[in-house]
């Protein structure tokens, strides 16, 4: 693998949560935000659902959100 290769691995950067609790944390922060659908704005357990119906069909959780508000 070159170096540039390398390097963009391991500068790679996702904010999926890998566990329930990061998943609490991550919708607390993102419902928060006015950047996304308002579907979503103060409403983590919407977050939630939509980055698990993300993840099922290979969607990051901002993408989820997006695509399914």
């Amino acid at each position: 693998m070159s170096k540039v290769a390398t390097l963009q691995q391991e500068q790679s950067f996702s904010l999926a949560p890998s566990n329930p609790q990061e998943a609490v944390e991550f919708a607390n922060a993102v419902s928060t935000s006015g950047l996304i659908p308002k579907d979503y704005q103060g409403n983590p357990g919407n977050c939630i659902i939509a980055m698990q119906w993300g993840a099922e069909i290979g969607l990051q959780p901002l993408q989820a959100m997006q695509s399914i508000a």
